[in-house]
């Protein structure tokens, strides 16, 4: 599990037959058999939360009945869109006041695979020792950049300053994706769609509301506290773990079938 090169299976992930997470309780064991199976069919189709691609694998049969069906009502969102925008420029000028320096302005217009979820965008560019995803968010009490290269966490590197820089430039060439909500959620094609858009940090700060401590989850699952948040940390550095798709869906099972969980 984590950032092993070659990926993960049914087997690594503990989901096949018997081979159950050590340290599971007894009550989890066939329901995270089945998150953990569904979790390497949406890597395996998808490349996962954040992943590459992978060939897909032939797993339930109904999964290729599975239709494409998102679609924009550009008249319903045009206006908060704008609004969106707006916030995010104002952001991004108050945070990065001056122009980029040398390094960043280099990749200044480099970035692709450009996305926009409401006030956070994420581009890729390739850097010197590869390919780096950036990303910058709006929130309450401020900005959250952070990039993938070596230097990034936090946001203190000129990749950070570069994605701002051509967001100014070019805020209408970052693709506007909705976020899905869980209840339009009706096959793998979806639930795919809806793990890109939902952070772990979000839905475990969605267990905590219902009183289950990230302790708590870390232990009924099977994982130590201190593997849990370098996930969560690495997902927000936009660098992620294998089995991330894996724990947002036990996250999930948590949520629809509340449970007495030890050390709650």
């Amino acid at each position: 599990m984590g950032h092993e090169p070659g990926g993960w299976g049914e087997t690594g992930v503990g989901a096949a037959g018997s081979d159950a997470p050590v340290g599971l309780y007894r009550q989890f064991k066939a329901q995270v058999d089945l998150i953990c199976r569904t979790a390497v069919y949406v890597t395996r189709s998808y490349g996962g939360v954040g992943g590459g691609s992978r060939e897909a694998s032939p797993y339930p049969e109904w999964a290729a009945r599975a239709s494409n069906k998102i679609r924009f009502d550009m008249g319903r969102y045009s206006n908060v869109s704008q609004v969106e925008i707006t916030k995010l420029k104002q952001a991004i000028q108050k945070h990065w006041p001056s122009e980029p320096g040398g390094k960043a302005a280099t990749y200044v217009g480099k970035f692709f695979n450009r996305v926009r979820r409401e006030t956070k965008i994420v581009a890729q560019v390739v850097g010197n020792h590869g390919t780096y995803t950036v990303s910058i968010q709006v929130l309450p009490d401020g900005i959250r950049s952070a990039c993938s290269c070596y230097i990034g966490k936090g946001g203190y590197c000129h990749h950070c300053a570069a994605l701002a820089a051509t967001f100014l430039d070019e805020p209408n060439s970052f693709i506007e994706k909705v976020a899905k909500k869980l209840e339009t959620v009706e096959g793998l094609t979806d639930l795919a769609e809806y793990l890109q858009g939902v952070s772990l940090e979000t839905l475990l700060n969605q267990l905590k509301e219902k009183g289950v401590s990230q302790k708590a989850f870390a232990t009924g699952i099977g994982m130590s506290t201190q593997h849990l948040s370098a996930v969560k940390s690495s997902e927000i550095n936009n660098r992620f773990y294998h089995e991330l798709g894996a724990i947002k869906l036990a996250c999930l099972w948590v949520l629809e079938h509340p449970i007495e969980i030890k050390g709650k």
